[in-house]
């Protein structure tokens, strides 16, 4: 056994990382027919798990997921496949669902969320209404988005016309 698998197999505790990505493991397996046509890892992606993983979570309105998932999961199943990602929109009882995604680079994470933004401002239009995005950050990366004295998110809110707000507490 490596060294590598010695450290990873003495771990008792799941990093909350783990956990999601088991969850997502064992969802994909009760429903391996929307993965047909390429071979995932045991890691999501189709390199066996291997390299840095990026994690996504956005909060979107309810009544959105079908423009992220599409016409038989024929959206979502495309995403995976373009982006080498594993994502789920799991059933909420709320008037918000999150989309979970994991990619193994950072240009797929990023180049992910703008298609599922492009998705659901195309479903906005269609509908004639406006809608909430929310997108989890680590707080880490907070300062990237807000720039320095608030430049970068001055620029994004010109750009896009979107109301952006960075709140100052954590999510649960």
């Amino acid at each position: 056994m490596s060294e590598t698998q010695d450290s990873e197999s003495s771990t008792a505790e799941k990093r909350p990382h783990d956990e999601m990505e088991d969850d997502l493991e064992s969802k994909r397996h009760r429903s391996s027919s929307h993965d047909a046509g390429y071979e995932r890892g045991h890691h999501g992606g189709r390199g066996g798990g291997h390299g840095e993983k990026y994690e996504i979570r956005i909060l979107i309105p309810s009544h959105t997921a079908g423009a992220i998932i599409g016409k038989g999961g024929s959206n979502i199943r495309d995403l995976r496949h373009e982006f080498n990602a594993s994502i789920q929109v799991p059933d909420s009882q709320g008037f918000e669902r999150v989309v979970a995604a994991v990619t193994t680079t950072k240009e797929d994470a990023a180049n992910l969320c703008g298609k599922i933004v492009d998705a659901l401002c195309e479903r906005m239009h269609q509908q004639d209404r406006f809608s909430t995005l929310k997108m989890l950050v680590h707080k880490s990366q907070a300062g990237t988005i807000i720039g320095l004295k608030g430049s970068r998110i001055k620029e994004l809110r010109e750009i896009t016309g979107a109301y952006i707000k960075v709140n100052q507490e954590c999510c649960p």
